[in-house]
């Protein structure tokens, strides 16, 4: 017997709400709150270097080549789950012509 398509298998009424999801645990998970927290400079940082590389056409592993480290290096900061040292920093916003900038002042009162 030839198997059909794979999505033959999917209900089509059921539509998973990734976003949805987070929201909700975000609202009555404590936990889950705080570590979504503490890690939005990550999320930022790697939503940003994303959007670059993507820009530039480069693929995780065109630019992990550049970097010099791993591929699976490049989606572990893109997805927020790596906090990378300033020297990969450095060398990320150089081969991406970016400019890299640390803002370390006091908030405005």
């Amino acid at each position: 017997m030839i198997a059909g398509n794979p999505r033959d298998d999917i209900n089509p009424e059921v539509e998973e709400d990734v976003e949805g999801h987070f929201e909700g645990l975000y609202e009555r998970d404590e936990e889950f709150r705080r570590a979504w927290d503490s890690r939005r400079l990550q999320r930022e940082l790697g939503d940003r270097l994303l959007q670059r590389r993507l820009e530039l056409g480069y693929s995780q592993r065109e630019l992990a080549e550049k970097v010099g480290t791993s591929q699976n290096r490049i989606y572990l900061i893109e997805s927020g789950e790596a906090n990378p040292t300033l020297d990969t920093l450095g060398r990320l916003a150089e081969i991406l012509d970016a400019r890299l900038t640390v803002d370390l002042n006091a908030p405005a009162s």
